[in-house]
């Protein structure tokens, strides 16, 4: 059986054993096991792939200490972490715990342009980075994954001109296969989100289009704050939005949300 993790979970990893190495020179899988709270053959297995890749190294078979990728990875994606930490402390209005959390989730997948315009709003608002990081998380296991977000999102856009909206459409627009299109309408249809029309056609449920309109609010927002806020290029402020949109908490969210909305009213 093929064993795969993927990017963001790669770097989790990267991250916890640069943390744990600030406390001990010698980090164990057991140690890294214990920080994400994951069963040990889970680290093993992922260890063997980032010794693979050449991000760590396995002295004596027992200590793991990261190469120079790999420390050039940790540090990048946990000066991301601190960075985004502070930003979602001060703009949502969430404890540093959520924040955490929530850093953890995006900072793998938001760009170096919108971290700068981060670290130039938090300069402007006096807000300086905290200088460590102790906690790591693994990306959370949900019902309905990025993907799925995102197909039913574009299917409540294409449809709000009345356009009947074909499996071929969707590819078209997403630029994937026709088969991926497939296999994940299969899975909303499933889940009660979606359902086929006589002609083929792709029709969201009223569970479905509630889910994709909070979607699309999400974006909205987000593209908004990071363009008008952080003043983030509207190409990768909408970039970023569709990658963040699916990650933050609720409660994040509305955070961001009541910042963005009070500037509009004072703006």
């Amino acid at each position: 059986m093929a064993i795969y993790i993927d990017s963001e979970s790669e770097e989790n990893y990267l991250e916890t054993i640069l943390i744990l190495s600030t406390i001990s020179p010698f980090v164990r899988g057991v140690d890294i096991a214990s920080k994400l709270n994951i069963s040990r053959p889970s680290v093993s297995r992922a260890v063997g792939l980032l010794r693979d890749k050449g991000l760590v190294i396995l002295e004596k078979g027992a200590f793991i200490t990261l190469t120079e990728e790999g420390k050039r990875i940790a540090r990048k994606v946990a000066s991301y972490h601190r960075v985004l930490r502070s930003f979602l402390v001060h703009v949502a209005g969430i404890s540093q715990e959520k924040a955490d959390i929530d850093a953890c989730r995006i900072e793998h997948v938001v760009s170096a342009s919108t971290i700068q315009g981060i670290k130039s709003f938090l300069k402007r608002e006096n807000v300086l980075p905290g200088n460590t990081i102790d906690s790591s998380h693994l990306p959370e296991i949900r019902e309905l994954n990025e993907s799925g977000e995102n197909y039913i999102e574009h299917i409540y856009m294409m449809t709000q001109d009345g356009k009947r909206v074909r499996s071929t459409d969707l590819a078209k627009t997403l630029e994937v296969s026709r088969a991926s299109i497939s296999r994940a309408m299969d899975v909303l249809c499933h889940l009660g989100l979606l359902e086929r029309g006589e002609k083929g056609e792709l029709i969201l449920t009223p569970a479905g289009e509630e889910k994709a309109r909070g979607i699309y609010a999400r974006h909205v927002v987000l593209t908004g704050f990071l363009e008008k806020i952080l003043g983030v290029s509207p190409k990768i402020a909408e970039k970023d939005a569709c990658r963040i949109e699916h990650m933050l908490s609720e409660e994040t969210f509305n955070g961001i949300r009541a910042f963005w909305e009070k500037h509009q009213e004072s703006s």
